[in-house]
């Protein structure tokens, strides 16, 4: 490759563990509430220490020493029998996740955002694409 045509590749990772960044990724895991994982820690008790829990957050991404939580398991009944597995992080865990979707989705998206079968990404929960979570497939075998 050409001097000229190469890239000027940028870290990312500073961009993710920026305070602002990850309070506006608890802000939106906070807006979607959900389950507490495998450490047993609500949205609740985040909220209650979160001051302290994003900045911990922040020092561990900043030296490279966060480490995710196993994901707790459970299986929930589906309305025509059975079970559907799921697995829910921890909310720390899911803080992380978001701020690294902030910071990755404007620069991907644009990518694939024209380059894609309709039906690909049917159900799925990206931006501005229809999907249905609760969809018929539930009950088809081997249809997640």
């Amino acid at each position: 490759m050409e001097c000229s045509r190469r890239r000027k590749v940028h870290s990312l990772i500073d961009k993710v563990y920026d305070p602002a960044n990850l309070a506006e990724a608890w802000k939106r895991v906070r807006e979607n509430r959900g389950s507490a994982g495998i450490d047993g820690l609500t949205v609740a008790g985040f909220e209650q220490r979160q001051d302290e829990l994003l900045e911990r957050l922040h020092k561990q991404l900043r030296e490279k020493t966060y480490r995710p939580s196993p994901v707790k398991r459970v299986a929930i009944p589906k309305l025509g029998g059975g079970t559907r597995n799921l697995g829910i992080p921890s909310v720390r865990d899911r803080v992380v996740q978001q701020a690294l979707v902030q910071k990755m989705n404007p620069i991907f998206e644009p990518l694939f955002a024209d380059n894609r079968p309709q039906s690909q990404f049917v159900g799925s929960e990206r931006p501005g694409q229809a999907g249905d979570a609760g969809s018929e497939n539930d009950d088809v075998p081997g249809i997640a």
